[in-house]
């Protein structure tokens, strides 16, 4: 591959753009919280080149959820230009062969079996807590809430995390009762903010 044009980063305060973005949400959207994120102090993001995107754990009524946040992920990682991400299919090979017992949360062995499996530095995990479209007074009102994490392999740490809210009516749906944000359409703005804090 040539020269990327965006590098992980190890950073310990969310971007400045993510707090302008979230205010602007907020004045829009209804109830918006801007990413609550951890990187690790020592961590070196320069040398991860690669990444496994993992099935995330799906705590909502939608069964299709996590499947549909994940690819939003990876493509978003992907169009970054930061890392490598592993296909999916790839991933589902390894961890079979690394007989990873539980493919949303593998423990500290797991994971390094299976990144020698797939020639990786890290893993992404995460959780999509909410992920839905209801309608209050007339108007249709989303609900999306989703954590990620990145762990660094030859050591099992959890290296970033970032988790991230949002819920309420969009102002053309709160004033004409019609459109609105789909979840699949907040998820994808979601990850981008939660992708700012380590991507640049």
């Amino acid at each position: 591959m040539g020269p990327r044009a965006h590098t992980l980063r190890g950073v310990t305060l969310v971007a400045t753009a993510a707090f302008a973005a979230a205010a602007l949400a907020t004045a829009t959207t209804g109830c918006q919280h801007r990413p609550t994120t951890f990187v690790h102090p020592q961590a070196d993001f320069s040398l991860i080149r690669r990444v496994a995107v993992l099935p995330l754990e799906n705590l909502t009524i939608d069964l299709t959820a996590g499947e549909k946040v994940r690819q939003l992920l990876i493509i978003q990682l992907l169009s970054s230009g930061s890392v490598d991400v592993v296909d999916v299919g790839e991933v589902a090979r390894g961890l079979r062969a690394a007989a990873v017992v539980s493919p949303t949360a593998p423990g500290t062995e797991e994971a390094k079996k299976l990144a020698r499996e797939l020639n990786v530095e890290a893993l992404i995990t995460g959780t999509v807590q909410e992920f839905s479209q209801s309608r209050t007074a007339g108007a249709p009102s989303t609900s999306v809430s989703l954590v990620f994490r990145m762990i660094e392999t030859d050591t099992g740490q959890v290296i970033w995390s970032s988790s991230i809210s949002q819920s309420g009516v969009g102002a053309m749906a709160r004033l004409f009762g019609v459109g609105g944000e789909s979840a699949t359409e907040r998820a994808r703005e979601l990850i981008a903010d939660c992708l700012k804090t380590l991507i640049r």
